[in-house]
């Protein structure tokens, strides 16, 4: 019985690697065929890839950003957003990632000035922040290269009294 057992599956290996070998075989010489077709079936490919490319967001993930509020010379309580930029494409993303600093910096300054002004009971209003913070990013990074600002967290926590 035992050499039953040992014989059927010396032939499945025997079967699963065959067979894996003939689909592993198909699929390099599918490959080989699609490399042969010539340069005009590469260029339509790359227009392809171009023309999607276009339509794909492009997103450059930001540091946390965290603003204390103070007023009367305390700190009443701190907001902490999460912030990503979808940019107008792959060119102007590659040309604002050497911004960051200045972007973080110019957020932060626009959003201590935004909280001087709020309540102090005010939710955090997002759809504010978004656009003075695309306000100061085209600033930064020059016009037409920032689509949106978008605010993937929000948090405000009151300061506690020590």
């Amino acid at each position: 019985m035992k050499k039953i057992i040992i014989i059927v599956v010396v032939i499945l290996l025997l079967a699963g690697g065959g067979a894996a070998a003939f689909f592993f075989l198909q699929q390099n010489e599918t490959s080989t065929a699609a490399g042969e077709a010539g340069e005009a079936g590469q260029e339509q490919a790359a227009g392809e890839v171009d023309a999607k490319n276009k339509d794909d967001p492009n997103y450059l993930d930001m540091e946390n950003l965290a603003i204390p509020v103070i007023r009367n010379r305390r700190i009443e309580k701190h907001v902490i957003l999460k912030v990503s930029l979808e940019m107008m494409d792959d060119d102007a993303l590659e040309d604002s990632k050497p911004y960051m600093p200045r972007l973080k910096d110019a957020f932060i300054k626009d959003l201590y000035d935004y909280y001087s002004y709020q309540s102090p009971g005010q939710k955090i209003n997002t759809e504010a922040i978004k656009i003075r913070l695309k306000v100061a990013g085209d600033k930064v990074v020059g016009q037409g290269k920032i689509r949106k600002v978008l605010i993937q967290a929000a948090f405000q926590r009151s300061a506690g009294t020590n």
